[in-house]
């Protein structure tokens, strides 16, 4: 890059204010290591923080990222436990003070997987994950199609009508589908 600053590239002086760099390959291979974007994105949000201390600590405040980020802080929470329970994060509880938060193991398993994908090592086949992050809550799938919750009464007053309610709610539970997307 070159001496005139990040705002060189997008054109807004602004943004030379900060900047975290991110390799690009953690773009490449976060997925691969089994972590999820909201995840990916909460990493970059605590290493923002990671310089912004007299040791080079990352202490943000939960509730600053959560607001950040467009989630609760018991979201942000969760995630937290996730990455940890997975190895993707150190987390350092000091009581009275906020939690120092480690990204180093992230780190170090991007640069794992980038090697092993340059070397064609199959022991550490970026593909699949070694130690998949545990799954921390268990929701049903979700449509893609969005409906709002007032179309959603609607379609719930004609299944009750129909008599049909109860096995659309289970077949939505394990399929994520709406009762005019499934066939009977």
């Amino acid at each position: 890059m070159s001496d005139e600053g990040f705002s060189f590239r997008w054109g807004i002086p602004v943004l030379d204010e900060g900047v975290v760099t991110v390799p690009n390959y953690f773009f490449d291979y976060y997925h691969r290591a089994g972590i999820q974007r909201e995840e990916f994105l909460l990493i970059l949000h605590l290493a923002r923080y990671h310089y912004e201390t007299p040791a080079g600590e990352a202490r943000p405040s939960l509730t600053t990222v959560a607001k950040q980020m467009g989630y609760s802080k018991r979201t942000i929470l969760r995630k937290l436990e996730r990455l940890e329970l997975g190895g993707m994060l150190r987390i350092e509880r000091r009581p009275g003070k906020p939690s120092v938060y480690d990204v180093q193991p992230f780190s170090e398993r991007m640069e794992n997987l980038l090697r092993a994908d340059r070397s064609g090592d199959v022991a550490e086949s970026p593909v699949t994950p070694t130690a998949p992050l545990p799954v921390t809550s268990a929701s049903p799938p979700t449509s893609d199609k969005a409906v709002s919750p007032k179309e959603e009464n609607r379609k719930n007053k004609r299944r009750k009508r129909n008599g049909t309610h109860q096995q659309v709610s289970n077949e939505r539970f394990i399929t994520g589908k709406y009762a005019d997307e499934i066939e009977h």
